[in-house]
């Protein structure tokens, strides 16, 4: 369709210029220079006419581009331990050496350890292994591109996240060549621990284990939990292939105020070659915070030892009885019980109300309520001679 504007602009614009200089529709005689102006008119015409057409030209190139292939080498000091550096330079050399390997892929090289870069020299020297950013790091930095990574490593890793919860995008292939003895061996492990990071003193708190066993036999081992060289607990566990998992639930007594560090651990098989995951360390902090009560009373009577068994049942709390004639410091006490008080309690209750001390006051036949009246602000009990006697009934 554009063609056919261009010759239509073409055919008019030659009419305008033959009709303007005479060639038709004209009586007049041609001087020589008309043709040159008859072709500057026909150009300046079409040139006008092309302008307005606003025509556009498309053009389509292609370009062909391969996909990435990204060799990523293990560096690290592993390699050489398991004795599988020749083989990985072997394969190294055979993969950047294969003509077809050349011919389909843009080839890029790395080195990895606890980082990534570029390949200059392998030498096997690094002390840690992150795959998981050999794995992650390639997709971001060519998220653009189709690729296909290749790791060559021992699969060992050291640090960074497990490279099980890597993610592979859509424009990405892994392909990994694992070096090294690949023989399955029994594994214990303690795969977590749960327990609470605060205990009180001489309180017993709770210590959850999760233990799992890789393997095809039956086998029973031993469960410990340790602080220094004593002994806190120990039981036998069995596992088996179909039960390869046991949960162990116990309780525990803080017996020292402190940080204290124990250690979980399972037994290592014959066979079994990772034993650093059979063991699990941990600690809780021991504090001391029993709430501190004072029996205040000057006669005796059944019902203070009845409160200081009761009060007492509760570790967490101290119950000390004194008179007034001790004269305790009620500083030391989070709570003071004043039992059938009289006038030898004034000190006492006065210095309870200069600490704002919690009290319970406790009347009884030798109570003075005289002076109970005065020290009372809220409320005043009358005095008379006359007693009520309560006795409870049992409601089944």
């Amino acid at each position: 369709m554009t063609i056919f504007w261009i010759i239509l602009a073409a055919i008019v614009a030659a009419l305008v210029a033959l009709f303007q200089y005479g060639y038709i529709f004209s009586n007049k005689k041609n001087n020589k220079r008309k043709p040159w102006f008859a072709l500057l008119r026909f150009l300046t015409v079409f040139t006008i006419l092309i302008l307005f057409l606003d025509l556009k030209f498309d053009k389509t190139t292609y370009q062909t581009i391969k996909p990435l292939l990204l060799l990523e080498l293990d560096n690290s000091s592993s390699i050489v331990q398991l004795k599988a550096d020749e083989e990985l330079k072997a394969d190294y050399n055979s993969l950047i050496n294969h003509p077809s390997i050349k011919e389909n892929f843009e080839v890029q090289e790395f080195l990895f350890s606890d980082v990534i870069k570029p390949l200059d020299s392998l030498k096997f020297a690094g002390v840690e292994t992150n795959i998981f950013n050999a794995i992650e790091q390639p997709q971001k930095l060519f998220k653009d591109r189709n690729k296909a990574i290749i790791i060559l490593t021992d699969g060992n890793q050291t640090s960074g996240n497990s490279y099980s919860y890597a993610s592979i995008d859509a424009k990405s292939a892994v392909f990994p060549v694992i070096y090294g003895d690949t023989t399955n061996y029994p594994d214990l492990k303690i795969t977590q621990l749960n327990v609470n990071r605060y205990s009180y003193l001489n309180n017993e708190f709770p210590v959850e284990i999760f233990t799992t066993y890789t393997g095809s036999e039956a086998i029973t081992t031993q469960f410990k939990i340790t602080s220094g060289n004593t002994t806190l607990h120990q039981e036998q566990i069995r596992f088996s292939k179909d039960n390869p998992s046991q949960i162990v639930n116990l309780n525990l007594t803080s017996k020292k105020v402190g940080t204290q560090s124990l250690r979980a651990s399972l037994t290592p098989l014959t066979l079994e070659k990772n034993i650093s995951n059979n063991n699990r360390n941990f600690a809780v902090e021991v504090i001391d915070q029993q709430t501190k009560v004072l029996i205040l009373s000057n006669v005796i009577h059944p019902d203070i030892a009845a409160l200081k068994k009761a009060i007492a049942s509760n570790q967490q709390r101290d119950v000390s009885i004194q008179n007034t004639d001790d004269n305790p410091d009620l500083n030391d006490y989070n709570m003071v019980i004043f039992y059938s008080p009289d006038n030898a309690f004034a000190k006492a209750y006065n210095q309870a109300k200069q600490l704002n001390k919690n009290t319970w006051t406790i009347t009884g036949p030798s109570t003075d309520y005289e002076f109970l009246n005065s020290q009372m602000t809220a409320y005043s009990i009358e005095v008379d001679e006359e007693v009520d006697e309560v006795q409870p009934t049992l409601n089944t």
